[in-house]
């Protein structure tokens, strides 16, 4: 693109101007727009080295988001700049998520459609100081990243009425059985009820034809080691008999988000690694109110035969989670799997991590670094928190069974998350996530601009690909040989 005096003149202007601001003096970023004797629009971006790759994120996606989302063609320059606190390779990645992410279309009902017209396709390229293959490696993860986020926000977007829980069954089977590989079995309630998961059956109990149940999908290589993605998809939450209040059920149909995310997860990861050895159990259903529904003080036996008291019937998420863990456990048999969890758990992961960060849980204390770094890697925050023995042993002191479901602390978040581990078996790896903060965010987060965010794809994703099973190419080769 051919630089003018004019388009000069306009660039050297802006620049002065943003280098006066108050924005540029406070340390926050400025963005500056130069448009060019043809019509095109080079965006500049001046980013503070002291920004962490979260902060940088929101910039890209608050300064450059709207233009991509319109755009047809868009090429990237970036060159190196010493000191900043992130690499070539993880700008590539956030500015190519950010397209994808920045062009999806929430779903609406309105007969008059919003203006603003996104093109049915767009181009983008990169100008940077890194191998082409790289970058076109970089391109392929960011696409499945953001193709993983998409769908979950596309799911989690649609109201109860047009994504009930036998909605969301059809749609896990639908959406994995053309999946090369793929086994696909649904466990209906009455299925589960002659397994005896009592847990999971109390919650969906107060509905008037449950037709949810346990969707399992698996994708078995013995490639790698088992890795086992659980999925709470309560379609509605409406607390059940200890009805939600002060406006707690507006969003309810949200509850099945972190089934959304491990659903889209599951899709890319399978078409991005062929060798991923990876399971997926979706526990769906909704906690609804009824002459049937669950009770406070009920006593619950689940599919191990351990009793569990029920303290509060808005805490149904750890139950229908508890009798699917356990079903996994008959299953995935493997002490090397790793079994990660994600649920819209707890309102109290707010209190300890805020909206804008997640947190996890795991019973291996060595992770802790890890989860914590892949979270500012792939810009999706989470805070570790403790599932100590201690949390395991306060459920334990019902009068009349085995365990209480509940116990109403403010660190109900690692109750629950400690309730849950208690269902695997301890010599596996198990991994919580709790986005009950970050699943929804009124003005976007990271890359997001919606407020529904999907959080949870590029995370667990980065974990998987980068840190529990990591693409050994030379084994890859061998087999696909062998064949």
């Amino acid at each position: 693109m051919k630089w003018t005096a004019t388009s000069l003149k306009q660039f050297d202007s802006k620049i002065k101007l943003a280098m006066l601001s108050e924005d540029y003096q406070e340390k926050v970023s400025v963005a500056v727009e130069v448009t060019m004797d043809n019509g095109a629009s080079i965006n500049y971006l001046f980013v503070p080295e002291e920004h962490s790759l979260f902060s940088l994120a929101e910039d890209l996606r608050i300064s450059w988001g709207p233009k991509l989302r319109t755009s047809k063609n868009t090429e990237f320059s970036i060159s190196h700049i010493e000191d900043m606190p992130w690499t070539q390779e993880q700008l590539v990645d956030l500015l190519a998520s950010l397209v994808d992410l920045s062009r999806w279309t929430q779903p609406e009902f309105k007969k008059i459609k919003s203006s603003g017209v996104v093109p049915a396709s767009a181009s983008y390229s990169f100008n940077a100081d890194l191998p082409a293959d790289v970058i076109n490696s970089i391109m392929a993860k960011a696409s499945h990243k953001a193709v993983a986020q998409n769908y979950a926000r596309r799911l989690s977007s649609l109201p109860y009425s047009h994504l009930n829980s036998a909605d969301l069954v059809n749609e896990a089977i639908k959406a994995t059985s053309d999946i090369p590989g793929c086994e696909v079995t649904h466990y209906t309630v009455d299925m589960l009820k002659d397994l005896g998961a009592g847990a999971f059956c109390a919650v969906v109990q107060g509905t008037k034809d449950p037709q949810g149940g346990i969707v399992v999908v698996k994708r078995r290589t013995n490639k790698t080691k088992p890795i086992v993605l659980v999925g709470k998809g309560i379609t509605f939450d409406t607390g059940g008999l200890n009805l939600k209040t002060d406006g707690g059920l507006t969003g309810m149909h949200r509850d099945m988000t972190g089934a959304a995310v491990t659903l889209g997860l599951f899709k890319e990861l399978c078409y991005a690694r062929p060798d991923l050895d990876l399971s997926l159990y979706l526990a769906i259903g909704e906690n609804m109110i009824s002459e049937k529904s669950f009770l406070p003080g009920d006593v619950v036996e689940a599919m191990n035969g351990k009793t569990i008291e029920i303290d509060d019937t808005d805490a149904e998420g750890r139950l229908v989670l508890y009798d699917t863990l356990l079903l996994a456990e008959r299953e995935i048999l493997s002490k090397k799997a790793v079994v990660i969890t994600v649920a819209t758990l707890t309102g109290s992961c707010v209190d300890v991590a805020g909206p804008r960060r997640a947190v996890v849980a795991t019973n291996r204390e060595k992770l802790w670094e890890v989860l914590y770094a892949v979270g500012k890697k792939s810009a999706e925050r989470v805070v570790p928190v403790p599932i100590d023995d201690e949390f395991e042993d306060e459920l334990k002191t019902s009068l009349i069974a085995d365990s209480t479901q509940n116990t109403g602390h403010s660190a109900e978040h690692c109750y629950a998350a400690a309730f849950l581990a208690s269902a695997v078996n301890e010599e596996k790896t198990f991994i919580h996530l709790d986005i009950g903060g970050t699943e929804f965010a009124a003005d976007g987060l990271g890359l997001v601009n919606t407020a529904v965010t999907g959080f949870g794809c590029r995370f667990l994703y980065q974990l998987i690909d980068e840190e529990l099973s990591p693409l050994t190419v030379k084994k890859l080769k061998k087999d696909h040989h062998e064949k």
